[in-house]
């Protein structure tokens, strides 16, 4: 006896649409692309998984907010009382990302790149917060506007770094870091959220398929 071929989602939605059963319906488009927030719950929480499962875990970076001034011999109180101040508004900042959605999520990521920017003339380690920045906004918008307001944000930094560094080659190592982390970021994440939306699709479809072999085999009975 030859074997059965395996049953298809399209050869069910042929065989029970004479049966008056509807066809397959396509996938939704939130399940494949669109923001963070546009995504079924399932896809959320794995997002969430990848982005921080620990939050309070991730503010350890915030060391490297001092790591410059330990290396400046006469370093103001200015600096570290901005530092300070510039945490201080940080954290709930960033605490609150993980439970928000849509503009609130955006205004999060836009409020931390911004701390870091205005932090940076009084204390170079505010590139960190730019890090910060580029990662949220990995999860705040669609890939390519993520990419692309990432790639503002470092040039605004950047330009910031050039007028205010009395010395080139500092300004550009402080940048670097800044690409480089941020960047396998920013790519991280976005690779995380598209294998989410496969996992979406996929399960979308079997679950699709499931429901058609049931109704075909009613319809065989």
């Amino acid at each position: 006896m030859k074997p059965v071929p395996p049953i298809t989602a399209a050869a069910l939605g042929s065989a029970t649409r004479g049966a008056h059963n509807p066809p397959m319906p396509a996938v939704p488009a939130t399940a494949i692309e669109g923001p963070a927030e546009a995504l079924p719950a399932p896809v959320d929480r794995f997002g969430d998984e990848l982005f921080y499962t620990h939050p309070r875990l991730q503010l350890a970076y915030l060391f490297f907010v001092f790591t410059p001034l330990m290396f400046w011999p006469d370093r103001p109180a200015s600096a570290v009382w901005a530092s300070l101040l510039a945490i201080a508004l940080f954290v709930p900042a960033f605490l609150g990302f993980r439970g928000s959605q849509g503009r609130e999520r955006i205004a999060r990521t836009l409020l931390v790149a911004a701390i870091g920017l205005v932090l940076i003339p009084f204390n170079p380690g505010g590139n960190t917060f730019v890090i910060y920045a580029i990662g949220m906004l990995a999860w705040a918008l669609a890939p390519r506007p993520a990419v692309w307001l990432s790639l503002l944000l470092v040039l605004v930094m950047a330009a910031e770094f050039v007028w205010i560094s009395p010395r080139l080659d500092f300004a550009l190592a402080s940048v670097a870091v800044v690409v480089l982390i941020g960047g396998m970021i920013l790519a991280s994440v976005i690779f995380g959220r598209e294998r989410a939306r496969g996992l979406a699709e996929l399960r979308l479809t079997q679950d699709e398929v499931r429901r058609l072999g049931a109704l075909a085999e009613r319809e065989r009975i």
